[in-house]
């Protein structure tokens, strides 16, 4: 965002140090909790963009409140998700599958901890944008497809980048969840992981995420 807006000042806001070391002039980082009373003035930001933060949020209307009063008038807001269900459309994949089980894990996680991993699902991110007083609020959905079945070649690259990102995760979001919250023995963990790994490497199953 700062490298395409060069006249922009943009912060960038995450309540873990992962930043990278490296940033454009008009672009720094801060430290801080989103679901804190913002630092900042009232109507300060033109452009706020959130995005995967589900099972970290416990009030996601007070959440759109700050966004809403902390931004300009006229400013935009941006919100983006994505349904952690692994979809497949062959009619292969019933409901006792790895597919359905993994996001069900989580989803059971949400009534330990209190943050929702279910909230997009919902269909309440327009509902509560609209509470809050946001007009002119657009829903997007798309189709995410996860390896590189799909025919178009874009959104084959897509989902190779997509697999990578999942594949690569699966074992730190599974040992976070479900052995610090719903107090998993870690093999029967890592055997979980594996059946998901088989699963979304079965491109027979067209595996996709709704973004």
């Amino acid at each position: 965002m700062a490298e395409a807006h060069e006249s922009a000042a943009v912060i960038g806001i995450d309540i873990s140090p992962i930043q990278p070391n490296w940033v454009p002039p008009n672009c720094r980082f801060v430290i801080e909790d989103a679901e804190m009373e913002w630092p900042w003035d009232l109507n300060y930001f033109d452009f706020i963009h959130t995005r995967h933060l589900i099972g970290a949020i416990s009030d996601w209307p007070r959440l759109y409140e700050q966004a809403f009063r902390h931004l300009r008038p006229g400013g935009w807001f941006e919100h983006c998700e994505y349904d952690i269900t692994t979809r497949s459309d062959t009619g292969l994949v019933d409901d006792d599958h790895i597919f359905n089980r993994w996001c069900k894990y989580f989803f059971d996680s949400s009534k330990v901890t209190g943050r929702r991993f279910d909230f997009p699902r919902k269909g309440e991110m327009k509902k509560i944008m609209d509470e809050a007083g946001f007009v002119d609020v657009v829903h997007r959905q798309w189709k995410i497809p996860i390896g590189g079945w799909a025919r178009d070649p874009k959104m084959k690259e897509l989902g190779f980048f997509t697999f990578e990102f999942i594949d690569s995760s699966l074992e730190g979001f599974a040992l976070f969840i479900l052995n610090k919250i719903m107090e998993w023995e870690v093999d029967r963990i890592m055997a979980h992981v594996k059946e998901m790994q088989d699963g979304i490497r079965r491109g027979r199953l067209m595996p996709y995420f709704i973004l």
